[in-house]
């Protein structure tokens, strides 16, 4: 069975590093091509030369996904080049922990500009050419802690669960236009940033006993579903989040309800 993704023109935002990295490289070997877009450039073009290999599937756009005319600029550049928009994977995203009392409206701003405002400049952007051509898949990462409450997380949850009902408003509102949009909610994933956090390996040992399966999640297993959204082997869905975390939410009562005889206690 094909991909889905064979001769797709995909704009992966955050494409430098992480999970986003991860994304564009495997859209790639799915066939289709690639406008790297991240606001760090240098990091961008050896994802591209990864995907090029004297080839031109890929190009590189440097990308502030909180401002409208950087975003214009990047979509206009890959329509120019490759003659459309396809898909749309929005990878771009930052995270600032903070307690809510303590918390300083320009950390909030930040997180929120590039989180939830670059998630919908992107996505209106890059929708109104899907549009014209009557389709096309955009899927926008959103994050378990946009589910539920994700403690001293500053504004990263309500980010993610503003780029949540964006993707339930914007699938009602472009169906008719066999535009698709979906969402998917990571658990803990094995990227650098994370690497360097659990290079502890009783802080490592301590989340990981939370997660059903056993481990956090390799960016390849994200990458995976992202893929499969994308491409035409899921054209018949839209408005879904879709929770990719090892099971780890179904376990957030347990640390209230520790064995039956508590929950005995109750009745």
């Amino acid at each position: 069975m094909e991909s889905g993704l064979a001769n797709k023109v995909a704009i992966v935002t955050g494409a430098a590093s992480g999970i986003g990295r991860t994304v564009a490289l495997t859209l790639a070997k799915e066939g289709a091509k690639i406008a790297v877009a991240d606001i760090n450039e240098h990091g961008g073009s050896e994802i591209a030369q990864q995907i090029n290999h004297g080839k031109d599937n890929a190009i590189v756009c440097k990308l502030d996904v909180s401002n409208r005319g950087s975003v214009e600029e990047a979509v206009q550049k890959t329509v120019r080049t490759f003659g459309k928009v396809d898909v749309l994977v929005n990878c771009a995203g930052i995270y600032k922990p903070w307690e809510f009392l303590d918390i300083v409206e320009k950390a909030w701003d930040a997180v929120i500009e590039t989180n939830l405002k670059g998630t919908f400049l992107c996505s209106v952007i890059s929708g109104k050419e899907m549009i014209k051509q009557r389709s096309g898949a955009i899927v926008n990462i959103a994050s378990i802690g946009g589910v539920l409450p994700l403690v001293n997380a500053g504004a990263y949850g309500p980010s993610k669960a503003g780029v949540i009902s964006l993707t339930q408003q914007l699938a009602v509102e472009w169906a008719k236009y066999n535009v698709r949009v979906n969402s998917i909610s990571p658990g803990t994933t094995n990227t650098p940033l994370n690497a360097i956090e659990f290079r502890d390996r009783e802080v490592y040992e301590r989340h990981v006993s939370g997660i059903p399966l056993g481990r956090i999640a390799e960016p390849e297993e994200i990458a995976n579903v992202i893929a499969f959204l994308s491409s035409d082997l899921a054209s018949y869905i839209t408005g879904q989040n879709l929770i990719v975390d090892g099971g780890a939410i179904l376990r957030a009562f347990e640390t209230q309800w520790t064995s039956v005889e508590s929950l005995k206690k109750m009745h």
